[in-house]
């Protein structure tokens, strides 16, 4: 085992992150102020008094020479296995994200053409994310024949979702699909939709308690879970086994507790690698103080190479703001991505980012319309969509919409039966 070890915090989430993010702009309540947060393994109860303080200090003193005795290159040895051994592990299950996806996350065809004339509702938010997967389900509808409707509401104010969906029953549709808020603010609204037999389709909300009004939940606590360890994973392969990775924690944000979840897995299993966390409330990410804080983390902490982050929107600039502070050797990796990202990527000012298929879970959502619609059960791990990390080797040029597969449209037009 190594001789410092920093705890990997434990918590009890499109990219789909950054919609949430936004749902607080503004909002400088003592409670969303910045709280920043590292744990220590230790083995007993902390207590800040100074006799306590010199003891704890003695003890790490000992420690630290007792790694530095006899026994010490037999533990280093011990660490260079684990390491390599890890570094392994890691590499396996960041391999395949590397290239591009070729089938879509379904497989099993409808039983016959769907019926036409339908009405599908999507209510969006006022983002430009929100309106890429609106814009997918429009597609997707009109491709099946089926009527479609948009309604829209703000994130700022929750109230306005709700409104939006009793209104969306006014247009008797078949299903009706909204993205970014989490189940506590719309949950009001299921008896009404349960009575009406409407089925609700949410995308990126976080984790869903399913049932027969909402039997699937698009880019869910799976996918977060999987684009977490996607890049944990990554920091452990590349440096061999030997990470210090820094995960950026927005703790008042439920979508992001299956991210965060998903870095500390990774981590745990790899016993040469070390994690720390430090926690922004949402008033520190609307005033865009994030990036001061992740710099002041690693001034403290020079031993800590990779910064690990639920959203982009959070990486936007912290690579000049690194430079400047003399950080020059920090590795960035996050969910969803810019051009100026991937630009970033290609010009080694940042690592790795797994962009959002918006456009791929808008033809989802009316892909769950067609099977409840039909009477079809909906497979295991339903609701996941294509992933693909892009790093230096595997980024050719810079995009501003992941579309992959490329034929994503006509595979769901042949599971439809209309090819």
């Amino acid at each position: 085992m190594r001789c410092r070890r920093i705890v990997r915090g434990v918590l009890p989430g499109f990219t789909a992150a950054l919609l949430l993010l936004r749902i607080s702009l503004g909002d400088e309540s003592e409670e969303n102020q910045m709280r920043v947060r590292r744990t220590v393994r230790s083995g007993g109860e902390q207590h800040v008094r100074t006799a306590i303080a010199v003891t704890v200090a003695v003890a790490a003193g000992l420690a630290l020479a007792a790694c530095g005795s006899d026994d010490s290159a037999k533990s280093k040895a011990g660490d260079s296995a684990g390491a390599s051994e890890a570094a392994a592990a890691a590499q396996a299950f960041v391999k395949p994200f590397l290239e591009t996806p070729t089938q879509i996350t379904v497989t099993e065809s409808l039983p016959g053409l769907p019926e036409t004339g339908k009405t599908f509702v999507w209510v969006s938010c006022d983002t430009s994310l929100c309106r890429d997967i609106a814009g997918g389900a429009k597609e997707a509808a009109e491709t099946v024949g089926w009527n479609y409707k948009n309604l829209t509401f703000k994130l700022a104010d929750p109230a306005s979702l709700v409104a939006a969906l009793n209104q969306a029953l006014d247009l008797s549709p078949a299903a009706v699909g909204f993205t970014a808020l989490p189940e506590a603010v719309w949950s009001t609204v299921l008896p009404a939709y349960q009575k009406a037999g409407v089925q609700l389709v949410p995308a990126v909300v976080g984790p869903v308690k399913l049932n027969e009004t909402v039997p699937a939940n698009i880019f869910g606590d799976e996918s977060q879970n999987t684009q977490a360890k996607l890049l944990a994973n990554y920091t452990i392969s590349d440096s061999k086994g030997t990470a210090e990775g820094l995960l950026v924690r927005v703790p008042d944000l439920v979508t992001l507790k299956a991210f965060d979840a998903g870095v500390e897995e990774a981590y745990k299993a790899c016993d040469t690698c070390e994690l720390s966390s430090v926690d922004v409330g949402l008033a520190q990410v609307a005033a865009g103080q994030v990036n001061g804080v992740i710099t002041s983390e690693l001034q403290r902490n020079p031993g800590i190479k990779y910064v690990i982050l639920p959203s982009s929107d959070f990486a936007q600039g912290l690579s000049s703001a690194l430079q400047t502070a003399g950080l020059n050797d920090i590795r960035i990796l996050a969910v969803g991505s810019t051009e100026q990202d991937l630009q970033d990527v290609m010009d080694g000012r940042a690592t790795g980012f797994v962009p959002f298929s918006a456009k791929y879970a808008g033809w989802l959502a009316v892909d769950s319309a067609l099977r409840k619609s039909a009477g079809v059960p909906f497979p295991e791990g339903y609701g996941q969509i294509p992933m693909q990390l892009f790093v230096k080797e595997n980024t050719a040029e810079p995009f501003s919409s992941y579309e992959e597969p490329a034929d994503f449209r006509a595979q769901f037009e042949k599971l439809w039966k209309l090819k």
